[in-house]
């Protein structure tokens, strides 16, 4: 499928594969049909595009029996790139899909062999770190 230049187009498909993504009924279709399209956005240069793609594989990742499928269409480089992102809530969404992949066994040798850990360490600090900063400006908004 070849995908539009205009950016509000990609944004919005990024955004109903996402949304259609956590129905699980149709996890097993779109891994099947629109899996490449997925890859592809994630690795967009458009922040709203890839949070909203990475968030889609982390849905996706959700079902133990789209792993292999995930990995096969190269999933991982988007999720190990994005678990660094700047903007949190990509982080989160990478470092979700990750963590869905390495709780199952069957690839967790592959996740290792490509190097996830560095990635889903450091992201899961930034997110928690943001976590914490957030909590103490709440407090202290609170306290004032």
């Amino acid at each position: 499928m070849a995908l539009s230049d205009d950016i509000d187009v990609l944004r919005e498909v990024a955004a109903a594969i996402c949304s259609l993504s956590s129905a699980e009924e149709n996890k097993v279709e779109i891994c099947d049909r629109a899996m490449s399209t997925v890859v592809t956005l994630a690795l967009h240069d458009d922040p709203q595009t890839n949070k909203q793609a990475v968030s889609a594989l982390a849905n996706l990742a959700e079902l133990v029996a789209l792993h292999v499928k995930i990995l096969s269409e190269d999933g991982l480089p988007p999720l190990v790139t994005l678990a660094s992102s700047m903007d949190v809530d990509t982080t989160g969404e990478a470092c979700r899909a990750l963590a869905n992949l390495a709780a199952n066994p069957d690839v967790q040798a592959k996740l290792v062999a490509e190097g996830v850990l560095n990635p889903l360490i450091a992201g899961a600090f930034i997110y928690i770190s943001f976590m914490f900063f957030s909590f103490i400006v709440y407090l202290n908004t609170r306290l004032i």
